[in-house]
């Protein structure tokens, strides 16, 4: 009875002893396990380190990003203002710019139609003066022919009463012991006076040709200081108004010349404008 107790007892020591060495075993296990496992998280932690690590330098570097980011918006900013300020001032000298050269190109125009005019009453004048002078120029002629004609009467008329005078004087004195001497002297002297008085007649209309002549040579004169006084006042205008044509057109031409420029600089700064929006929005959208 106490043998079999006794093996009973044994069997179950046995049964016991298994099991404690099972659980051992399993506890051996779950310690194997759990070191694994506190390996892995150890692994775990110091892959963690490392990210984290990474991270806050990244984050240092996104920090410096953001710095450099704000203060490159500040700049973006600045220079986008100062772009459009210049970008109204290019466009407001371009309108001025043009409307200049609208007015040029009416003042061209205007002072090209009052050369025109001008040239044509120069032309007009000229005409007219052309006209009067060779007028005047007749008339000159024809009083001196005239006074050549009433010289030359004169002259004549002159040396026949001298020739007269001395066959009067000479048939007097050969007659003036003869009884008809009174009679013819009286004749002679008669004719003596018709004679001067018809020189003095010629000498009259002599005179009154050569006042004529030199009041029309006076005329003649008067009209060719006011022709030469008016043809250099003309010749003056119009050397002026072609001298301010050619300026304008000179700056016609510069500003002309000059408005592809501002078109290309007003372009540039539309373009820069357009690539700092677009900064601006890259900027924004990081």
């Amino acid at each position: 009875m106490e043998m079999a107790d006794y093996e009973k007892l044994v069997k179950e020591l046995n049964h016991k002893l298994s099991e404690k060495d099972k659980q051992m075993e399993e506890h051996e296990m779950h310690i194997q396990t759990q070191k694994e496992r506190e390996q892995r998280l150890n692994e775990e932690i110091e892959s963690l380190k490392l990210l984290v690590d990474q991270t806050e330098d990244k984050a240092s570097r996104m920090k410096q990003l953001l710095v450099k980011t704000k203060k490159d918006l500040a700049d973006a900013k600045q220079k986008e203002a100062a772009q459009m300020i210049s970008q109204s001032a290019l466009r407001g000298d371009l309108e001025a710019h043009q409307q200049q050269l609208e007015e040029l190109k009416i003042q061209c125009s205007e002072l090209t139609a009052e050369r025109h005019r001008l040239q044509e009453q120069l032309k007009l004048m000229n005409e007219q003066h052309q006209r009067t002078s060779s007028s005047y120029q007749l008339s000159l002629s024809a009083l001196q022919d005239e006074c050549t004609a009433a010289k030359a009467d004169l002259a004549t008329t002159v040396s026949e009463f001298e020739s007269y005078k001395v066959r009067v004087h000479n048939v007097l004195k050969q007659q003036k012991h003869k009884s008809s001497a009174q009679s013819d002297g009286d004749a002679f002297k008669q004719e003596r006076e018709h004679m001067e008085a018809m020189v003095e007649q010629l000498r009259s209309r002599l005179q009154e040709t050569q006042q004529s002549l030199q009041s029309s040579t006076s005329e003649l004169q008067q009209l060719q200081v006011e022709h030469d006084m008016l043809l250099e006042r003309h010749n003056k205008i119009l050397q002026e108004t072609v001298s301010k044509e050619a300026e304008l057109r000179e700056r016609y031409r510069h500003a002309h010349l000059n408005m592809p420029s501002y078109c290309l600089r007003l372009t540039r700064v539309e373009l820069c404008n357009y690539k700092a929006q677009e900064n601006l929005d890259g900027i924004h959208l990081i």
